[in-house]
């Protein structure tokens, strides 16, 4: 736990300290114990950290200080240079662990050891640290010093096979969802090793496998073989829930955006169009609320399932004429 007077917080994890060597998405970790009051330090290599050439970037001028994603998970933390490949770095790297809390990184599996900065060298020193090490396949196993990118994580994790077209190859999502979720499963990790902590006074090393974080997505479709003896496949703008294909990307005015679908938000999008005239006759005091997801999903409601793609296709005329930030704004005024 950190001395400095200066940090006051009075959020749950105020009084301690956090440093940060993680990359990429990973840094979302750390992003969250700042969120929850711990003084984050973010430890950079002398030339600035990688992460600052990640666009997004501000207006489109490329630059290291306008990455909009350095600057979305890196918002809350305080920043250092040090080069832990000199001997002096690691001196000083060791002098700030022994003050330290919690160390996250994400360096390949035996880096940190091999400059006597691994969990073994921190913890003798500091017996209540937490090092949290995030790596696309974990410390050990036959993978552990292959290197991957998000995709080939979310590729191996198994989600990539329920994401795009059914006529077509898988497909990835834009942002970096192996990563973040990686991040957020050490997140998760480091807060069990904190509680631990919290009751026996000792660290522990927390193993984060990007693999793994990606393959915790996927509980979604892992009900569904032996509930409803089907596998979910790719469905492109849709998605499959049992026997109900839910529309989820509608083409807007300016663009496509993506509409939460359950029965409530359906309900307000039925409001607005009675707002506008747009509403038929035969849906004037319907409840949308009335139908049973459940049993649409399992077949025993077919006239549900007629009733709602009717809704849906309702939906999708309407979202053609309005535009993004129409659709924001009202969403957000009809929270």
């Amino acid at each position: 736990m950190t001395d400095d007077p200066t940090i006051t917080s009075s959020l749950p994890l105020g009084p301690y300290r956090v440093l940060d060597l993680a990359e990429g998405g990973f840094n979302w970790c750390g992003k969250a114990l700042g969120d929850m009051g711990a003084d984050v330090i973010k430890i950079e290599p002398p030339d600035g950290s990688p992460t600052r050439d990640r666009g997004p970037f501000h207006k489109d001028r490329v630059s290291r200080d306008t990455s909009l994603f350095w600057n979305a998970y890196c918002v809350n933390k305080r920043s250092i240079t040090l080069d832990i490949e000199t001997s002096e770095g690691q001196e000083m790297f060791r002098n700030l662990a022994r003050q330290a809390d919690i160390v996250i990184e994400s360096f390949a599996p035996g880096y940190m050891a091999g400059l006597r900065l691994g969990y073994d060298d921190l913890s003798s020193d500091n017996p209540g640290l937490i090092l949290t090490s995030i790596t696309p396949f974990g410390q050990t196993g036959p993978y552990a010093h292959y290197n991957a990118t998000d995709m080939i994580a979310w590729s191996m994790g198994g989600m990539q096979y329920i994401c795009g077209d059914a006529d077509r190859p898988p497909a990835r999502i834009t942002f970096p969802q192996a990563e973040l979720n990686a991040g957020g499963q050490a997140l998760a990790g480091t807060m069990a090793a904190f509680w631990h902590r919290q009751q026996t006074g000792v660290g522990q090393h927390v193993d984060v496998s990007m693999q793994v974080a990606v393959v915790w997505t996927t509980m979604n479709a892992t009900p569904f073989p032996p509930l409803n003896g089907v596998n979910l496949e790719r469905d492109g703008a849709f998605h499959s829930r049992g026997q109900l294909s839910v529309r989820q990307v509608f083409k807007c005015e300016d663009g496509f955006v993506t509409l939460l679908s359950a029965n409530a938000t359906v309900q307000k999008m039925l409001d607005w169009m009675l707002e506008e005239g747009a509403l038929p006759d035969w849906l004037l005091g319907f409840d949308v609320l009335s139908l049973d997801r459940v049993a649409m999903a399992t077949g025993s409601d077919p006239e549900g399932v007629e009733i709602f793609h009717k809704i849906q296709t309702l939906e999708e005329q309407f979202v053609q004429n309005k535009s993004k930030m129409e659709l924001y704004e009202r969403a957000l005024s009809h929270r």
